[in-house]
């Protein structure tokens, strides 16, 4: 497997034992085994959930000039000690532990040291020790991607208990691992980093059980933190009934097929015996698809049974609830004869305010009544005030002041009515002086 981008001398240092290097040229050691890292992860384990390490993968490795890698086993034990490789029989043994969860995988060869994490047992050609490894980051994204087809075809469906809960085929061909896995041992594998790592599912030998956080509501009156026995025989009804439309189906398929065989047969004039083991063998199938279709109406006919049984614990729990509520309600509320009680005082304290509010607006009443009798009575003697200073000046009939003195005619100036006061200060300076007295004659 060569590097067409390196050089030849680059070439000859991967290829050989570079692990005295760790002390001469730490560096280039490094180097060296971030390229077989690298090469690893991304190129030789990229698609796949189990690894198997040995003289198998050194044979796929191998150089037509330089052979085979002669110190992969330092890059396989850098992914180990990172936990980016983990032993086959360490991830199912830790699958069953929630506590450490994914950091049990590393912290165990941490505890247990370097030398329990290394792949090599001895110096010749075939120095690999022969072990299957899950590679954590394609495992991961393949999950990833599985909780979402589940999230789309089980999550967005569901509607009670029973349809989140499945067995393990049956779960492996709605969300379609059929289709991006290889064998039933990748199968597991997401199964248990779904369940471990993610907590999406519970599952057991064969049933599994969705249990992502937004379907909680359907999960809240059940056990969803382990599989119980009425969840194994939900998921073994719903795998009947799916088994049995597939058998009405194939049957269906089957008869169509012998029809076609049957109608050829007479058309091309075969013997008549023929013809008789042709249509004998489409009766057949006609009565093995009359027993499947009761078969499956009788387990379709439990399956709703279940499903209503499931409706009506919902439906129970949501009337305990209700009942609940209302008593607590009913309690804070107290009797009737508390309450009538309550309402006549309500009715008393009503009707003693509005007498108050009666009173108090009666008398704010009179209050401005008054203050605006006094007012009025002010400005009718303002009024008449001013009428008997008009009266009086009035009678006086000044036609000159000649034969006046300075003080007569101050007396008499000052006795002039405002009125005349305004239309003199209306004429203006000069108006008024130019203005001549009128002299009596």
């Amino acid at each position: 497997m060569r590097d067409t981008t390196l050089s030849k001398s680059r070439l000859t240092s991967l290829y050989s034992d570079f692990r005295k290097l760790k002390d001469l040229n730490p560096e280039g050691y490094e180097a060296n085994v971030r390229y077989w890292r690298h090469l690893l992860l991304d190129e030789v384990f990229s698609d796949k959930l189990i690894c198997q390490c040995g003289s198998e993968l050194l044979k796929e490795l191998s150089d037509k000039e330089l052979g085979p890698p002669k110190c992969l086993d330092t890059a396989l034990d850098s992914l180990i000690s990172d936990g980016l490789l983990i032993a086959k029989e360490r991830f199912k043994r830790n699958n069953n532990s929630k506590i450490l969860k994914a950091f049990s995988w590393t912290i165990g060869y941490i505890l247990a040291g370097r030398s329990q994490a290394t792949t090599r047992t001895s110096e010749g050609a075939n120095y690999l020790r022969d072990a299957d490894f899950v590679v954590l980051p394609t495992t991961k994204r393949k999950s990833l991607q599985a909780e979402q087809r589940m999230r789309s075809s089980i999550c967005k469906k569901a509607i009670r208990y029973s349809d989140l809960i499945f067995s393990k085929l049956e779960f492996c061909k709605i969300v379609g691992m059929e289709e991006n896995l290889q064998g039933w041992n990748e199968f597991e594998i997401v199964l248990m980093y779904m369940e471990t790592y993610m907590g999406v599912i519970v599952t057991d030998c064969n049933t599994v059980k969705v249990c992502t956080r937004d379907m909680a509501p359907l999960l809240a009156k059940f056990d969803f933190n382990f599989i119980s026995e009425n969840d194994r025989n939900i998921a073994s009804v719903k795998e009947t009934y799916s088994i049995l439309q597939f058998q009405v189906s194939m049957l269906e398929d089957r008869i169509r097929e012998r029809k076609q065989v049957l109608a050829e047969c007479i058309k091309s004039d075969k013997p008549k015996d023929l013809q008789r083991l042709h249509l004998r063998a489409k009766k057949l199938l006609e009565r093995n698809l009359t027993t499947a279709c009761r078969n499956l109406q009788n387990i379709e006919t439990l399956k709703s049974d279940i499903e209503m049984s499931l409706d009506n614990v919902n439906l129970r729990n949501t009337l305990l609830a209700s009942r609940d509520v209302m008593s607590n309600v009913s309690a804070e509320l107290g009797d009737t004869e508390s309450v009538e009680k309550l309402l006549d005082e309500i009715s008393l304290e009503r009707s003693k305010n509005e007498e108050i509010s009666d009173i108090l607006a009666g008398k704010l009443d009179d209050q401005n009544d008054e203050q605006l009798n006094e007012e009025l009575e002010e400005l009718d003697a303002e009024v008449k005030k001013e009428q008997e200073v008009t009266r009086e000046l009035s009678k006086l009939k000044i036609s000159s002041y000649q034969g006046f003195g300075p003080e007569e005619v101050a007396l008499v100036a000052g006795r002039e009515s405002p009125v005349e006061e305004e239309s003199r200060a209306d004429l203006g300076p000069s108006e008024s002086k130019n203005k001549e007295p009128i002299l009596s004659t």
